[in-house]
């Protein structure tokens, strides 16, 4: 899995891993502390980030609607789950955010709206239904209270349905954002090739429907819904952005070996061969994708911040010898931050993490502005290096401004107060001193 390479490091792979725990903890023994730990995994998911929330509203979905309908024999677990959210994820917060930031509305994080909304509901759900022996009228009135305490919270905190990138003002949004691949849409990719957009949903679609078989068919039938509900919510997020093809890749992986499993023991008892093997065919999405590979030819897409260009500008910075030079702050194209802090002992401006925005918006409009003025920005931020490289990002850079520092430093020109200390025999990478105000 790409969020596993060797060196990586994302708040992704830990999502992955907290989202998996949950999942193996609901789905095991109904008991009361199964619930809480899944409780406490999707406490620390949401701490991190909100990636995974629409996976743990479809889990709260299913702990809730189990107990609703067939009541004290999921009472446990769902009541481990309610309290324990109630629980961690505000202890969890409260214990790491500071406290200047508790009215902040977020968009991409736990915030004000997220909390309220997730502490109350769980804890009114935790009081109502503490009793093991309630009716199914009662606990389908419960159901319902509780719904319509959540809805009212949602309308008095409606950051909580807002995009994550809500804060980012229009200008990073349209250079920056709009321009990353994970915030890239299905039909983004369908535009550029056809058959790597139906690559990345077949797999999730096959998937459905063996779960929606395998449901109608008795085969676990309530883990045959809760994964075909994960699979379907990481479909439609993959389709929204590219992004959500991060932590779908947990309820696939769980699903496929679920639906293996399945199709595995109806050959062993003599329901024959063919059912597993179109499973094996059809779960294997590198196939389409190798057709895909042979079939189109792959066009650059000159505007991605992370295009086949940034490869070659990697490739230049660890040819590179930047620790000749005293460490210091070196303001770098987003893409290259991160290699410069694993290659480097210097400190970066930038980060490709749209947290960092306010730095990476300074950075920005340095590198948009003319040199004279560059100069101001890039002293008031005490920065001691620029290093510049031709790629899709920089390349947006120097299409919006054509008196800009970009343009001006991909010409090969050099302003009166950088001197260049550091130029590869080929390639576009330059690594500049800033010279001492005078």
């Amino acid at each position: 899995m790409a969020e596993f390479i060797p060196g990586r490091i994302d708040h992704h792979g830990l999502q992955v891993v907290l989202l998996a725990a949950s999942l193996a903890a609901i789905t095991g023994e109904e008991r009361v502390w199964n619930g809480i730990i899944a409780a406490f995994a999707a406490s620390a998911s949401l701490v991190i980030g909100l990636e995974a929330a629409p996976y743990y509203v479809v889990i709260a979905l299913w702990l809730v609607g189990r107990w609703a309908l067939n009541g004290a024999r999921h009472h446990s677990m769902m009541l481990g789950f309610a309290g324990g959210m109630a629980f961690f994820l505000a202890a969890m917060y409260l214990s790491t955010v500071p406290p200047s930031d508790w009215a902040r509305a977020t968009y991409d994080e736990a915030g004000r709206g997220h909390l309220s909304i997730i502490v109350c509901t769980a804890a009114v759900l935790t009081v109502l239904a503490s009793k093991a022996d309630l009716s199914t009228p009662t606990r389908l009135k419960i159901l319902v209270f509780v719904s319509a305490v959540g809805a009212a919270l949602v309308l008095t905190f409606p950051e909580v349905v807002r995009p994550p990138y809500n804060e980012v003002d229009p200008l990073m949004q349209r250079l920056w954002i709009d321009n990353i691949i994970e915030t890239k849409s299905f039909a983004d990719v369908w535009n550029t090739s056809p058959f790597e957009a139906i690559a990345g949903i077949q797999t999730p679609i096959f998937l459905i429907l063996a779960l929606a078989i395998l449901a109608f068919s008795g085969t676990k039938k309530d883990l045959s819904i809760l994964l075909a509900l994960l699979v379907i919510v990481g479909l439609g997020l993959r389709i929204w952005q590219y992004r959500g093809g991060a932590i779908a890749s947990v309820s696939l992986i769980i699903a496929s070996g679920w639906v293996l499993a399945a199709a595995w023991k109806k050959w062993r008892e003599g329901g024959g061969v063919i059912p597993f093997a179109m499973s094996l065919v059809l779960l294997n999405g590198s196939i389409l994708t190798s057709v895909a590979m042979i079939k189109e030819r792959k066009t650059e897409t000159a505007k991605l911040a992370d295009n086949a260009k940034d490869t070659s500008c990697e490739k230049q910075l660890a040819a590179a010898s930047l620790n000749t030079f005293p460490a210091g702050l070196v303001l770098a194209p987003i893409g290259l931050s991160g290699p410069i802090l694993v290659r480097s002992h210097h400190s970066v401006v930038t980060a490709s993490n749209h947290r960092n925005y306010e730095p990476n918006r300074k950075a920005f409009l340095a590198f948009l502005a003319e040199p004279d003025s560059a100069r101001r920005q890039i002293s008031a931020l005490k920065i001691d290096y620029v290093l510049f490289c031709r790629n899709g990002e920089t390349g947006i850079l120097v299409d919006e401004a054509r008196n800009g520092l970009a343009n001006v430093l991909s010409r090969g020109e050099t302003p009166d107060w950088l001197t260049l200390v550091q130029r590869p025999k080929i390639g576009t990478l330059r690594f500049y001193r800033v010279k001492p105000a005078r």
